[in-house]
Order: structure tokens, then C-alpha cells, then sequence
């Protein structure tokens, strides 16, 4: 029973996938994490610059010094916080595009039992009929008209699986392509 056994192979290369998409989904929690913790040092960062610079002006003349390095802080606290804006912004792509992956692998999945079950129950009933059949010939007349029958199943089967494993393929092409964004 190859086609199968094919089957089962692609129904495990999507479940390895599956894992790969679920390790690049919690690195992009770690990575929103470590956006908040340094979203929370910049506004640490740029509450300190504020009270620098009330600091420098009621220093006045001797301040102005502290004044230009704290306005500098907070610019800098500022560009921190735009940048942090445009990860959170591609975070937020990734872990949508995360969560399409999921569902599509599982929905991969669940056709693929699908598929494995109807061609189980097919072979069932071919064998079935095979048994039967060594007993008379019009039940040869009967398997010869299955066989066709059974040959046009197959190949439409045979098809879907191509088309099943074209999408594992496409899957696994876009979870590369989506690691490599987020590598970037």
C-alpha cells in the first residue's frame, strides 16, 4: 500500500513543520517580551530626561550643560520608541502569519486522515471484492467494471495526494520564507 505510506510521510513532514512554526511562534513571544522590557527602559529613559531637565533649568546658568545632554536622552528615548513601534508592528505580522500557518497545517492534517481513511475504506472494499470475485464469473464482470471504477478513484486520488503534497511543499516554503523574515 505505497500511496499510503506516501501518505503517512507527508502527513509527518507537516507535523514536523507544524513544530517548526510553533518554535518560531514562541520566539516571537520571547522577542515581544524583550520589546516591552526595553519599551519600559525608554520610558524610564525619557521620564529621567524630563526630570533632568527641570533639574538643569532650576540650575540655570550652570544647568544648560545637563540640559543639552538631557534633551539628547530624551531624543534618543524618543528614536527607541519609534523603532520599538515598527518591531512590534512586524511581530504583530509574524504572529498573524504564525497563526494562518497553524490553522492551515491542521487543516493539511485533517484532510489528509480524511484521505488516508477513504483510501483504507477503498482498498477494503477492493480486496473484499477480489475474495469474492474467484467464485463465479459474473462476479469477475462485476470486478472488471469495479476495477475501472476503482482505477478512476484511484487516479483522482492520486492526484489529490500530489495536490496535498504540493501544499506541504508551498507550506513549508513559506515557513522558510517566513523564518528568514524573522531572522531579518
Amino acid at each position: 500500500m505505497q500511496p499510503l505510506w506516501k501518505l503517512d510521510n507527508i502527513a509527518q513532514l507537516i507535523e514536523g513543520t507544524k513544530a517548526l512554526t510553533t518554535e518560531l511562534a514562541d520566539s516571537s513571544k520571547k522577542i515581544d517580551e524583550i520589546v516591552t522590557t526595553i519599551r519600559d527602559i525608554s520610558n524610564q529613559t525619557n521620564i529621567l530626561s524630563l526630570n533632568a531637565n527641570i533639574e538643569a533649568a532650576r540650575a540655570g546658568e550652570h544647568g544648560k550643560g545637563f540640559s543639552v545632554v538631557a534633551n539628547e536622552v530624551r531624543k534618543l528615548a524618543m528614536q527607541t520608541e519609534q523603532s520599538l513601534d515598527y518591531i512590534q508592528n512586524h511581530i504583530d505580522i509574524v504572529q498573524q502569519t504564525i497563526q494562518k500557518f497553524e490553522a492551515a497545517f491542521q487543516r493539511i492534517v485533517e484532510e489528509t486522515s480524511a484521505f488516508r481513511q477513504a483510501n483504507e475504506s477503498i482498498i477494503q472494499v477492493f480486496e473484499d471484492e477480489a475474495a469474492s470475485v474467484k467464485s463465479s464469473g459474473e462476479k469477475i464482470d462485476r470486478l472488471a467494471s469495479f476495477i475501472e471504477d476503482f482505477q478512476q478513484t484511484f487516479g483522482e486520488i492520486a492526484k489529490a495526494s500530489h495536490q496535498i503534497a504540493q501544499m506541504a511543499e508551498d507550506l513549508s516554503y513559506l515557513n522558510n520564507e517566513l523564518t528568514e523574515k524573522f531572522k531579518k
